[in-house]
């Protein structure tokens, strides 16, 4: 199944499966070809868009725990001045 350049190199020919007889064995091994060129589309396209999922996963843990910093740091601050602690006292005299 294979051709010659005419520098001398052997290259696969075009197989047309309507006219070629081919062996189970060279349809087998076509189709393993076939299944690990697929496998290696399917990362390389896949890559992109990991590292893009992995940089938007950054910013957005980022935001988020900016946010809870921020939110823990404005609570330390508050003084609570403005609620009245509630007396032992207060809490007996108010029953029967």
């Amino acid at each position: 199944m294979a051709d010659t350049r005419a520098g001398g190199e052997r290259v696969m020919r075009k197989v047309d499966l309507e006219q070629d007889v081919l062996t189970n064995e060279e349809r087998t091994m076509m189709d393993r070809m076939n299944a690990l060129q697929a496998a290696r589309a399917m990362e390389r396209s896949r890559a992109r868009w990991f590292r893009r999922n992995i940089i938007l996963g950054l910013a957005l843990g980022g935001v988020v725990l900016g946010t809870y910093g921020f939110t823990m740091y404005r609570v330390r601050q508050e003084t609570f001045d403005d609620v009245v602690p509630i007396s032992k006292e207060g809490q007996s005299s108010g029953g029967s």
